[in-house]
C-alpha cells in the first residue's frame, strides 16, 4: 500500500474527520492515477502543516468533467459550505436596495 501526501484547504479537514465530507476530488494527474483502493491519502492543511487527516481509499471513480464529478455528492460533501453560501447570499440580498 502506498501513501500520498496532498494539500487541502484547512476548512475541509474537520468535515473529513467528522465524516461529513466522504469524497475527495482530485485532477487525474499521472501520479494520482496510480492510486489504488487501500492506499492512503494524508491530506495536509495548506495553512497549518500540523492540521491533517489520514484517509484510506475505499473506491475510485473517474469522471469526464468537474461538473460530472461534483454533481453526485455536492450537497453531502460540501453541505457546511453550501449552507454558508446560502446565508451569505441572503445577507447580501437583504443589504441591497432595490427600486
Amino acid at each position: 500500500m502506498k501513501t500520498y501526501y496532498l494539500k487541502i484547504r484547512d476548512k475541509f479537514i474537520s468535515d473529513i474527520k467528522n465524516r461529513v465530507k466522504k469524497h475527495e476530488y482530485r485532477l487525474a494527474t499521472p501520479e494520482r492515477m496510480q492510486a489504488r483502493v487501500g492506499d492512503t491519502f494524508v491530506l495536509i492543511s495548506n495553512q497549518n502543516r500540523d492540521n491533517f487527516v489520514r484517509a484510506t481509499i475505499k473506491g475510485i471513480k473517474v469522471y469526464n468533467s468537474w461538473n460530472e464529478a461534483l454533481i453526485e455528492n455536492w450537497e453531502q460533501d460540501f453541505k457546511n459550505i453550501f449552507i454558508y453560501m446560502k446565508i451569505n447570499l441572503l445577507i447580501d440580498m437583504q443589504s441591497r436596495r432595490y427600486t
